[in-house]
């Protein structure tokens, strides 16, 4: 019976085995070579459309770039063409602080990304990424004529979103964001919930979950916050043990609804965690956010420069070109590109799981001074996946999972 999992460190590379095999395995492994580190494109190309915002988010990793300033439509129509240039199109993605607040050049590029697919010949998608509290009638029944997805943050039960992503004035914003989402499954068939992890809302993330399907969200992404502070020095992400021991409750309950055919909402963690497992190409970071031979995004700030994630947008040291001079190409693999960076030379060299996870988040690595603060989390949630390897491929789960669009 094959109910051991083995995995060879040096490159990441793993396989199930008889106990009494497990040495002859091991050797097998680390005999293989890990594959070339190469982008071959990027899976997401997001816009900052503003630095506005009407929420004051505890947690706002762009407070300190916070202003009135705008994308001109000249950088939106610039990163299209170079988007084109590209044989894999990635999704375009509004995003920023609170990008319907540049509802023109939304129109804009909108319309001219559909007169450049007429052009060209090929496909591209429309993404908005938003707090969903400035949806009016014009704007959704633009999106909904010219099939922009619509995905929202939404930090979960009442009193958890109105702590963690309140209106400026410090006003609540569950009741709003809750109508919108209604109003969006009008016209669209699931929507999407980032949902934001902090020490007011971990302890819930089974019930928050679980209400989310109940209302509907199709699909929900649980990102626990990086480094940030309030300006008074207090930190809002929660613990590694309390995380951990959430994130199993949740993955442990997905997988019994699953196998009973009762889970309706699809948890994009468990998905993305399962991912790594697979080698597509020899890329070690990031790998959690892009386990494929894809970047997972690159990031066009409004005067046009380019960074690797929008974590980054406004820290000069980290851009990787200009939209009006230089290609996405020429960006992916280039040397200022931190997940370019070899995983054996950060902080997770010595880790035994490094070439799976791949260092997790990269700005949580680089904002916690070279390993991630979710360091911990990573190790439970990949050793409670190995000991559940075997089932999940007797059971046809990983499979099923692995399969999800």
């Amino acid at each position: 019976m094959l109910d051991k999992f083995v995995i060879e460190p040096s490159n990441g590379l793993w396989g199930l085995s008889a106990i009494e095999g497990d040495r002859e395995l091991k050797a097998k492994l680390r005999e293989e070579i890990k594959p070339e580190k190469c982008y071959k494109g990027t899976q997401i190309l997001v816009l900052n459309t503003t630095n506005a915002c009407n929420l004051g988010c505890i947690y706002c990793s762009a407070r300190h770039v916070r202003s009135e300033e705008r994308m001109p439509f000249q950088i939106a129509r610039a990163s299209l063409d170079r988007a084109v240039e590209l044989e894999h199109i990635p999704d375009i993605v509004f995003h920023g602080s609170e990008p319907l607040l540049n509802m023109p050049l939304i129109k804009e590029t909108v319309d001219y990304g559909e007169e450049l697919a007429r052009a060209t010949g090929k496909k591209i998608s429309f993404y908005v990424q938003t707090n969903l509290t400035v949806l009016d009638d014009d704007s959704r029944e633009f999106m909904k004529a010219h099939h922009v997805a619509i995905s929202t943050s939404f930090d979960g039960l009442p009193d958890s979103q109105n702590k963690n992503r309140p209106y400026l004035n410090g006003y609540p914003t569950y009741e709003d964001v809750r109508a919108n989402i209604k109003k969006v499954l009008e016209f669209q068939k699931g929507i999407c919930a980032i949902c934001v992890i902090t020490k007011h809302n971990v302890h819930n993330l089974t019930s928050i979950v679980q209400h989310f399907e109940d209302i509907g969200i199709t699909d929900v992404q649980l990102l626990p916050s990086v480094k940030c502070s309030n300006g008074n020095g207090f930190d809002f992400r929660p613990g590694n043990d309390e995380l951990s021991e959430q994130y199993l409750k949740v993955f442990e309950n997905v997988f019994g609804k699953m196998c009973d055919g009762s889970q309706k909402i699809n948890v994009r963690n468990i998905r993305q965690y399962l991912r790594t497992f697979f080698f597509e190409s020899g890329i070690d970071s990031c790998r959690i956010c892009s386990s494929t031979p894809y970047h997972p995004l690159l990031s066009v700030d409004n005067d046009g420069s380019v960074y690797p994630c929008d974590f980054f947008w406004g820290d000069k040291t980290k851009v990787l070109g200009n939209v009006n001079t230089d290609s996405f190409s020429s960006m992916l693999n280039h040397p200022n590109n931190p997940r370019m960076c070899q995983i054996e030379k950060s902080g997770c060299r010595d880790c035994d799981w490094k070439n799976i996870c791949g260092g997790g988040c990269m700005a949580d690595r680089l904002f916690s001074g070279g390993k991630p603060y979710y360091c911990e989390t990573h190790k439970s949630v990949y050793t409670y996946l190995s000991k559940k390897m075997p089932d999940l491929i007797e059971s046809g789960l990983l499979k099923r999972i692995l399969e999800e669009k």
